[in-house]
């Protein structure tokens, strides 16, 4: 079923199913043809959800949308809006709901009479960075919905779920009045009731840079642990309570171990990651009351079959994957192996763990936490068999008797101290980082079995020869344009620009991005992590056109990620990105066409104009300048605007790209960056009409690359990777608009 990862539309899809199939018919050895069906019905059993959830989502934006609409889980409160999922009574869809305004007290389970803005699930789409669009698909994300205005029908419900959901939203709104410091209200909402919206983007990067992420959500670690304590409760009972002596010990074992596992992934409303695990127990503990002897590869097989029968989408998550490789890196570690001492045994989980793991943890983020197994070495103790089984029994206090021991409070908000304390430590360090440069296909599998050979055991003749193999797995190798030439690449940041220009040995970038409120920007989403992962630590130029946020925004979080030589702008610590400067590098020139001065700074107006000049090729950078800007270039440099190919002006806005500002231009092809779905309507519609050659725009096609080179070319990354996810994706076709998905562009 991992087929569903790389096949790339529903014409792989059925082959795969008739390849299966005529195997079977041709081959007459049972195993193989026990697992050829295996295969057979398991992917088309995930196909057939994937089919579902996409006959399921809307395709087009819905304004004023009316209907009936029940909220469903824990509603997620934040400064700017509050966020809860809800689904459609009259189609059953499922929507994602925001609402902007002021703050509503609603319950899960509440039925309300809404109008609603529903826009298709969407998400930017770039080589590195979160793929949104398959985290909807997998959450069952059927529409993206601005709640507009509401009733409540009624606040009665006789679902479970919805009274579990309303009972943590109390836990949450007692601990927001019971917890002054925010940063441990934030920790302690995410270890009991899966709340994690306290966190900003700090904390995000902190619990990244310390591989302590699995830490703070409510996942297979701390359910372990949980089933650990109640096994030992049981033991307890056992001893306690005579007329439980009727049944065998391990029976009674069994039953207090899974309750009280159960009772934690019920209060964190049975998120993906709980039911996960909570799945793996109950399997492993089914085997051991029918007193099956559960043999570990047995357990495995069973807990994945059982969770892709009842969630085939889970496929999906790569949290199932980080679970169930890191289930087979212990197993591989320990199993038929002499038995360890606690201390080694834990020691040796860390560090097979770090080493298992590495080709996930190069593929989500670049880079190898060198640190991660000395934190988990004090933050796992402390989290899971302290802090989570504490708070856990605090909490069962306050809702069973009406009240908790204050002392055991200060305990834990000790330990939540001592938590931070420690990753503080590692957090602010580079030194515990090493970036990793992983670019080539053929790289993935000797990596892979360079680190399997680390991990066999030594039964396992010549296993040693597999670590040559990391060797050239781990060397990078980069792929830089030649003098004379350039690679450009269009990052999707949304309704915002970022664009990186690469020369043979330098490294210019035009804009950054936006940040929002929340702290999220996307320095750190995209572009940064794209840079690294293609070999550059550091930048020869940033050109910051001018100072609006979805173009400057993210500048702060650039410069804390990455040097930078210097620094092209309208602030009064940079120099001055103003007409006469320029400069050449490996053959390619850059040269700034406008604005003539800073003084005033004219927002959009002073937007700064680079024309990039390559032996094959010619680009123009526009920013966000309007007509009147236009208009002076076209009238006093128009013989110096002719460039190949153009960034549309202010992301085709219809106070932009001028009929006679176009024809000075003269391009061959026109590249644009907009938002999917974005407030402003851009590209205009009117504005395409006026451009008589194809344009490639992200909103449609995601990160775009441009090569400036013979027989160069643009390309889109969503095109060039479709998958089945994205499948409901169809082209624009606005007036004007001419979707190309991979083209060859001439430039010489």
């Amino acid at each position: 079923m991992l087929l569903v990862w790389l096949l790339p539309d529903w014409t792989w899809a059925g082959l795969s199913l008739m390849a299966f199939a005529f195997t079977y018919l041709v081959i007459d050895h049972k195993p193989i043809k026990a697992w050829l069906l295996g295969l057979f019905f398991g992917l088309a059993w995930v196909l057939l959800a994937v089919q579902q959830q996409q006959d399921s989502q809307v395709g087009a934006v819905l304004k004023s949308h009316q209907t009936t609409i029940q909220i469903q889980g824990l509603i997620k409160s934040q400064p700017q809006r509050q966020q809860f999922r809800a689904k459609d009574l009259q189609t059953g869809q499922k929507w994602l709901v925001n609402w902007y305004q002021m703050p509503a007290a609603w319950q899960s389970g509440e039925t309300l009479s809404v109008t609603l803005d529903i826009k298709p699930p969407h998400g930017t789409l770039n080589r590195h960075g979160f793929d949104r669009e398959r985290w909807l698909f997998r959450q069952g994300i059927d529409g993206l919905a601005t709640l507009k205005t509401w009733t409540s029908v009624s606040t009665e419900t006789w679902h479970p779920m919805h009274h579990i959901h309303r009972w943590r939203a109390q836990v949450a709104a007692w601990m927001d009045g019971r917890i002054k410091n925010e940063r441990h209200k934030a920790l302690l909402k995410a270890l009991s009731v899966g709340d994690k919206s306290g966190f900003d983007q700090s904390d995000y990067q902190t619990f990244q840079a310390t591989g302590t992420a699995h830490l703070v959500a409510i996942s297979g670690l701390h359910i372990g642990m949980m089933a650990a304590w109640g096994h030992a409760f049981g033991w307890l009972l056992f001893l306690l309570i005579p007329p439980l002596r009727r049944c065998p010990r391990p029976h009674v074992q069994a039953v207090m171990a899974w309750s009280l596992a159960a009772a934690y992934a019920l209060m964190a409303g049975l998120a993906v990651p709980t039911v996960r695990a909570l799945t793996m127990l109950s399997v492993f503990l089914l085997f051991r009351v029918r007193k099956r002897q559960a043999w570990s590869w047995d357990v495995w097989w069973a807990s994945l079959l059982v969770l892709l029968f009842f969630d085939p989408l889970a496929i999906l998550d790569t949290g199932m994957a980080l679970s169930f490789g890191a289930v087979v890196i212990l197993l591989l570690l320990f199993q038929g192996r002499e038995p360890l001492s606690k201390t080694t045994a834990f020691i040796k989980a860390q560090a097979g763990l770090m080493v298992g793991l590495l080709p996930f943890q190069l593929l989500l983020h670049g880079s190898i936490q060198w640190a991660t197994p000395f934190v988990n070495a004090l933050a796992i103790p402390l989290v899971s068999v302290l802090m989570v089984p504490l708070l856990f029994l605090l909490l069962v206090c306050q809702g069973m008797l009406g009240w908790s021991p204050e002392f055991l409070w200060q305990v834990l908000l000790w330990l939540v101290d001592g938590f931070e304390f420690w990753l503080s430590l590692f957090a602010e360090s580079q030194g515990w980082r090493w970036d990793v440069v992983v670019s080539q296909w053929w790289q993935w599998p000797l990596l892979c079995v360079g680190l399997l050979g680390l991990l066999l055991p030594k039964v396992w003749p010549q296993r040693w020869v597999c670590v040559f193999w990391l060797v050239p797995a781990l060397w990078p190798v980069t792929q830089r344009p030649q003098p004379g030439e350039m690679y450009v690449q269009l990052f999707d940041v949304g309704q915002g620009l970022s664009v990186w220009i690469q020369t043979a040995h330098h490294d210019v970038l035009y804009d950054v991005g936006a940040q929002s409120p929340s702290g999220f920007n996307w320095a750190d989403a995209v572009v940064v992590p794209s840079l690294k992962r293609s070999g550059v630590d550091a930048l020869d130029a940033v050109v910051l056109s001018h100072r609006d946020n979805d173009h400057a925004g993210g500048w702060q979080a650039l410069q804390q990620d990455m040097p930078v030589d210097q620094v092209y702008g309208s602030e009064v610590n940079q120099t001055p990105c103003v007409r006469g400067v320029s400069w050449q590098w490996d053959g390619v020139s850059f040269e700034v066409l406008s604005p003539y001065n800073l003084d005033p700074y004219l927002k959009n107006e002073s937007s700064c104009v680079v024309r990039i000049q390559s032996q094959f090729g010619s680009l123009l950078l526009t920013g966000d300048i309007e007509a009147a800007v236009e208009y002076r270039l076209v009238s006093q440099h128009a013989t110096e605007l002719a460039s190949d190919v153009m960034l549309i002006p202010h992301h085709g806005s219809k106070t932009s790209s001028t009929e006679p500002f176009i024809t000075a231009v003269n391009p061959k092809w026109v590249v644009n960056a907009s938002g999917q779905h974005n407030p402003f309507n851009h590209p205009n519609a009117e504005v395409l009409s006026r451009y008589a050659v194809p344009v490639f725009d992200t909103q449609q096609l995601g990160q775009l690359t441009l090569s400036f080179q013979p027989n160069g070319e643009i390309n889109g990354w969503r095109p060039r990777h479709p998958k089945l996810w994205r499948a409901q994706k169809k082209p624009g076709t606005s007036p004007g608009f001419v979707f190309t998905s991979v083209r060859r562009i001439s430039l010489e």
